[in-house]
């Protein structure tokens, strides 16, 4: 049984009252302001006390250089290279 996969739908959308299609679609505003007290506040350059968040560090890594400094977050993913010598982790503190 074959069926027919192409079917014409001209006469009921020629039926349509395209007036009032043309008026719904127009009827909601296109834009909107988001109320004050909604809107995203700069975060914080520090999480606390002396933690620097990360994506500080990311924006301009220069200024690091030759610093000791704290982060915190939790080990996105960990990985050891070279015998156990050295470690790599994936460092996320939400920031990003």
């Amino acid at each position: 049984m074959k069926t027919n996969t192409n079917i014409d739908f001209t006469a009921e959308i020629d039926g349509l009252d395209q007036s009032k299609i043309k008026n719904r679609m127009n009827s909601f505003s296109r834009s909107y302001e988001v109320p004050e007290k909604y809107k995203l506040t700069p975060k914080p350059l520090n999480l606390m006390g002396d933690i620097i968040r990360i994506d500080q560090i990311l924006k301009d890594p220069e200024q690091y250089f030759d610093k000791c400094v704290f982060v915190a977050g939790w080990a996105k993913t960990t990985r050891d290279a070279e015998k156990k010598q050295i470690a790599f982790i994936e460092l996320n503190d939400g920031s990003q």
